[in-house]
């Protein structure tokens, strides 16, 4: 019994990796806090910070079970500036994004409660963001 329960969590960790999602999707153990892991840019699925959680050290794209479905963001960059939140996988010269700031780094403007009256700073501050979020990049690293 215990072979096959590896064997399953193997396979499940090599799906996932084939994806190349690089972020991990989990309750959000924080919730109602915008806690967001040193290192991380995150969102949830509901506002205020609460429901399921996704989190990327890396970049990427979104895991399929938040990808365009979060109302709520926070940053917390360990050695970049500014996480950047796209509707979109190609990122490419996009500026069809919001900007959330460093909490360690910077200080102020790292989480937003409500995506959808606008989020952070960006050429897309002023938009509605809820159920949006596709992909996820650090930038002023």
């Amino acid at each position: 019994m215990k072979k096959k329960t590896h064997s399953v969590v193997g396979s499940v960790l090599a799906a996932v990796l084939a994806l190349g999602v690089s972020g991990v999707v989990m309750p959000a153990a924080s919730a109602g806090t915008g806690a967001c892991t040193s290192g991380y840019g995150c969102i949830w699925k509901d506002t205020s910070y609460n429901g399921l959680s996704f989190g990327t050290y890396n970049g990427g794209g979104v895991a399929d079970k938040l990808n365009d479905q979060g109302s709520s963001a926070a940053a917390n960059g360990k050695t970049c500036k500014y996480t950047r939140y796209y509707d979109g996988h190609s990122i490419a010269g996009s500026t069809s994004y919001f900007m959330l700031y460093s909490k360690q780094l910077l200080k102020s403007n790292y989480r937003d409660p409500k995506l959808s009256n606008g989020a952070g700073t960006g050429p897309g501050k002023s938009q509605n963001w809820d159920n949006r979020v596709s992909s996820i990049f650090h930038s002023g690293c």
